[in-house]
């Protein structure tokens, strides 16, 4: 396990790549724009905003324990999966405004966001299952579903012959699912499975490091790849 000021660090970075690719999403001018998904691209900024945030309430945690930190984690238990929320918003909008006949998508906010809801509330360790329950029920869906709608503009995007655009596109279509992975599959220990035997102290003990480490890299690359998405489109006039 890396020391708690390595932690705080990868927490850092973490979270400020998150922040940023939010605050990229928010200020890219979306008026008239050739990117489809503008209409829709605010949930994923501010997504990247509140998820970055969520990973700074994390490393204020980190930076104050053993001091009680209650009232850190109360937050954070809305933060964690309000983010994840936006990202099934932003791929059930984005796919059923592509596709009608998926019309039926629309009820998947509210149904997930009711199971964790459920979940969290009668369970005794609420703080546990909730971050738990977020990450199955709202962040894998999330993710794949941002990763579906990313690739249903493909073909709008090819229309401007940017071929990096394309390129970078499709990087974050597959980081979004990586990240689903990592941050979605991956969770604390817990009694039951998959949670049981795929948790933080497994992927330590295998891997020798923390997956936050590795969530901090596909944030990194998120933002990394939307940025370039973006100044690409902007140089060359195809907003």
């Amino acid at each position: 396990m890396l020391e708690t000021p390595h932690m705080i660090l990868v927490f850092f970075i973490y979270g400020l790549s998150f922040f940023v690719l939010g605050l990229a999403v928010l200020i890219y001018p979306k008026k008239n724009s050739l990117f489809d998904l503008a209409s829709h691209v605010n949930l994923v900024a501010w997504f990247g905003i509140i998820h970055g945030v969520n990973e700074w309430l994390d490393m204020s945690i980190l930076i104050h324990e053993p001091v009680n930190t209650y009232a850190t984690q109360v937050i954070r238990a809305i933060v964690l999966p309000g983010s994840f929320i936006l990202l099934v918003l932003f791929g059930v909008r984005t796919i059923v405004e592509s596709k009608p006949k998926y019309a039926s998508l629309k009820l998947l906010p509210a149904a997930l966001t009711l199971i964790w809801a459920v979940a969290t509330l009668i369970s005794s360790h609420r703080f546990l299952i909730g971050d738990i329950t977020a990450r199955y029920f709202l962040c894998i869906p999330g993710t794949i579903l941002t990763s579906c709608a990313l690739g249903l503009h493909l073909p709008q995007l090819r229309k401007t012959g940017l071929k990096s655009v394309i390129a970078n596109v499709k990087c974050m279509m597959v980081i979004f699912v990586a990240y689903g992975f990592l941050a979605g599959v991956v969770v604390p220990k817990a009694s039951f499975p998959p949670a049981s035997f795929l948790n933080y102290d497994s992927v330590l003990a295998t891997l020798g490091f923390p997956v936050q480490i590795l969530r901090a890299i596909c944030a990194t690359l998120l933002a990394y790849s939307m940025l370039r998405a973006f100044l690409t489109l902007l140089l060359f006039g195809a907003v």
